[in-house]
Parts: structure tokens; C-alpha cells; sequence
């Protein structure tokens, strides 16, 4: 018995290398011949080569398998867990979120850098949520150290909140960064922006408000804001007060993002905390683009054509509540087909009015980011070149050394800071006639276009 190896040319030309176990016969004719026993398929040089060893030892009567005294004996002591946070490091490198830390956060000298940190507890948070004492307990029972080149005892708990605190730090900057790095994958074709809440067992955070929950709970909680786009992936974030409202935190936001490249004309998706009369002036006098849902006391503002009056009729039996029996919900849904709606489900009915409108006054106020206005004369676009005008000067004569001192102090943003003054671009003789009233009232983001 013995192997051998044949060649087969391939569609390419070329050809292409078999192993084979075959032995000598002789044939009924006396002649000797070679048969195949078995096809070992594509092997390299050393499984030929030890195929061989093999069989040659075998012919003279030696072992070629190990004697199991000789194998080592491992004893184990300890499992990592590493198939989820191997996963989890992979797509945190993908997106090359440590280099973008690393050039806002300035380290020196340290054991570990503060990405580093940020990447574990990222990992924490994503396979087996806790503290920031449970992170340290967890991190050295993955295979993280290994994986992140660092040492358990360097992950400490004086390292994870200073990291945290520079984090806060560069929070806005690196908003600032993700919409543009999204970019990359191709621009947005929908933003989406809503509010939820946090509530804590006890009595929170400074910011924490005693206040009904989503939930429905009476608790100590704080608002958080998210604006994501298709996929998911969050440009902007906030943590909130627990007593700010959905409309003005919301609000908020897009006076931030009016101007961003990847913002532009992209419609925002919202809930019906922005489907009030005056949100949508607002919106609409800010030129966004959006999707929105009507309030209910509001839908009467809009048509007459909603058939909530054949309901008017129907009476609740004395002790049924809120709750209909089967023959009073059998009446509602008759007279709600009869009126011309369809049902989609057993408590969902649907009607499609058209298209419908209305007319809106727009208030000219900016709720989330009060200023003093000298001349109550000014509206719209031209109170905010007035205001444009005043940073400057504020900026000329030293009152503040930098726009983020000024945004800090008169309590907006740095970018909404930048984006009002950006009306300064106007020539002096423009700017005096829209200031003069000469063109009537200009809203905001039409005198920025």
C-alpha cells in the first residue's frame, strides 16, 4: 500500500494535484497493476509526506500514535467568555471609534488610554449591563485582556470615572463627528427624533424630576432625547431635566442641527408631541421637512369630515366604566363601518381623508433658547440678524474670549451660537433693510438660504 499523487488539468489551464492510497496487484493475466483504495483529495506536501511516514511504519510494525502517558495533561480553571464581546470589539473597530476618542481626548503617559476604557465599558453594556463596579468585576472574566492587549488590575474604578468624565467632556464634539462619519455609508434618507425617560429608585440625579413616567409610574426620572437616522445610528443625544417637555427639548435639537451637512433636507420623523398647532409653525417657519401625527383636540382644526359624532349616541351601561361589553363594542363598530370607515384590526378602524390643510400663524419666540430682544419690533429672521449683530460686538470689544464662552453663558449651544452669527454673511446694506422691515417678515432659515 502506498500513495501516490496524479495531476488533473482544470478550466484554466492548469492543472491541479490529487493524492491517492492505492496498492499493488496482480492482474488474472499474471501482469502486475496499481488500484485506487481511496481519494485523499487536495493535500500539501507534509500530509503527503506523513501519509507516508505512516504507511512505512506500519509495514515494519511501529506505532506512530502518541502514547497517551505522553500526552500533557491541562487542568482548566477558569471559562472566558468571549464569542459575544469578540463580537461586539470587532464592530467597535470597524466603525475606528478608538482613534476617534483618542484624537479629542488628549492622554498622557496612562496604563490605559481612555478609549480603551470606553470600549470595555461599551462591551459591558452591551453583553451583561451593570454598574461601574460590576464592569470591573466582569472584565476580567472575558477574554477582553487578552483580546485588548490590557491587564484586569490596570481597569480600575478610579480609571473608569475619570475616563468617563473626560468623555463627558468631548461629548458634543464628537456628536459633531458621527453625523459626518456616517456619511461615509451614503447620505440619510430619514431622521428620527423622540423623548423618553429614566426613572431611579430613590431620588436621582440633580437633574431628576418627580413626574409620571412612559411607564405610567410616579417617579424620580430624567427625559432623554435621541435623534437617529434609517439605520439607527445616533447624530444627536441629550439628557434632560425630568420636568422638560417632548415639544421644547425636540425643538431644541433642530435649532442645533439647521446647517449640518448631513442634516440638510432630510425629512425628521416625530411623534405627536410635535403635532401641536404651534410646533408646526415652528417647523414650518424653520423650513424642516417632517412627519408628524395630530393631537386629537387638534384633528377638528384640520376637517370637519372625522365621523366621531355617530358615536355621540352610543351609552355606557350603568357599571361598565371605560370597558364596553361584546353587543355595545358590536354597536360601535356598526355605526363606525356605517360612516365609512374600514377596519383594519378588531379595535383599529381607518379612514383616508385626502389631503387636508389648514392656515397656521407662526409665533416668532424661541422657546428653548430665550433671549433678551431690545427692539420687540423685530421678528423672525431679522431678530436673529439683531442678535447676530450683538455677539459680534460682544465678541469684538473681549466681553467673551471665544463663541463657546458666549454659548455658555447666554445658555445655547456653541453651533447655534455660530449658526445665528452665520446671518452676519448678509452685506451691511442688506442687513439694514431686512432689519428695516423692507422686505416684510423673513422667517430664520429662509434669510440664512
Amino acid at each position: 500500500m502506498f500513495v501516490r499523487t496524479v495531476r488533473v488539468k482544470n478550466r484554466s489551464g492548469g492543472y491541479t494535484r490529487y493524492a491517492q492510497l492505492a496498492e499493488s496487484y496482480r492482474r488474472a493475466d499474471g501482469m502486475p497493476a496499481n488500484r485506487v483504495i481511496a481519494s485523499l483529495g487536495k493535500l500539501s506536501d507534509l500530509e503527503i509526506a506523513n501519509f507516508r511516514a505512516a504507511i512505512e511504519a506500519s509495514k515494519e510494525g511501529k506505532a506512530v500514535v502518541v502514547p497517551e502517558e505522553a500526552i500533557p495533561r491541562f487542568e482548566i480553571i477558569q471559562n472566558l467568555s468571549f464569542l459575544d464581546v469578540a463580537v461586539g470589539l470587532e464592530l467597535w473597530r470597524s466603525w475606528h471609534l478608538s482613534e476617534l476618542l483618542d484624537g479629542l481626548i488628549e492622554d498622557k503617559g496612562t496604563a490605559m488610554s481612555t478609549s480603551d476604557v470606553i470600549c470595555a465599558l461599551t462591551m459591558q453594556r452591551l453583553v451583561e449591563p451593570g454598574s461601574k463596579l460590576s464592569a470591573q468585576r466582569w472584565y476580567p472574566r472575558t477574554a477582553l485582556p487578552e483580546m485588548m492587549g490590557v491587564e484586569p488590575k490596570i481597569f480600575n474604578n478610579t480609571r473608569v470615572h475619570r475616563s468617563l468624565e473626560k468623555l463627558s467632556k468631548v461629548e458634543e464634539k464628537i456628536q459633531d463627528k458621527l453625523g459626518t462619519k456616517y456619511l461615509s455609508q451614503g447620505a440619510f434618507s430619514t431622521l428620527f427624533m423622540d423623548v423618553t425617560d429614566a426613572y431611579f429608585e430613590g431620588r436621582g440625579s440633580e437633574m431628576a424630576r418627580k413626574g409620571k413616567t412612559k411607564e405610567g409610574r410616579y417617579k424620580y426620572k430624567v427625559n432623554i432625547l435621541l435623534l437617529c437616522n434609517e439605520k439607527g445610528y445616533p447624530v444627536r443625544w441629550k439628557t434632560l431635566p425630568g420636568d422638560v417637555q417632548d415639544g421644547p427639548a425636540m425643538r431644541g435639537i433642530i435649532d442645533e442641527i439647521q446647517g449640518e451637512s448631513w442634516a440638510g433636507n432630510v425629512p425628521i420623523v416625530f411623534d405627536r408631541a410635535m403635532g401641536t398647532a404651534k410646533t408646526i409653525g415652528y417647523l414650518w417657519d424653520k423650513g424642516v421637512r417632517f412627519v408628524t401625527a395630530c393631537k386629537r383636540p387638534e384633528i377638528a382644526s384640520y376637517t370637519d369630515k372625522m365621523p366621531g359624532a355617530v358615536l355621540a349616541s352610543v351609552k355606557m351601561r350603568e357599571g361598565q366604566g371605560d370597558r364596553a361589553d361584546a353587543k355595545t363594542l358590536e354597536t360601535i363598530s356598526s355605526k363606525i363601518l356605517q360612516a365609512g370607515m374600514q377596519k383594519v384590526e378588531d379595535t383599529l378602524y381607518v379612514k383616508d381623508l385626502g389631503v387636508v390643510g389648514r392656515k397656521f400663524m407662526v409665533e416668532n419666540e424661541d422657546p428653548v433658547t430665550p433671549l433678551d430682544i431690545p427692539d420687540g419690533s423685530l421678528e423672525g429672521g431679522a431678530m436673529w440678524l439683531s442678535k447676530a449683530r450683538e455677539f459680534e460686538a460682544m465678541l469684538d470689544k473681549g466681553k467673551f474670549t471665544s463663541k463657546a464662552a458666549l454659548a455658555k453663558h447666554i445658555g445655547i449651544s456653541r453651533t447655534r451660537v455660530s449658526k445665528v452669527m452665520s446671518l452676519l454673511g448678509l452685506s451691511k446694506d442688506l442687513q439694514g433693510k431686512v432689519l428695516s422691515g423692507k422686505y416684510g417678515y423673513i422667517g430664520e432659515a429662509e434669510l440664512r438660504r
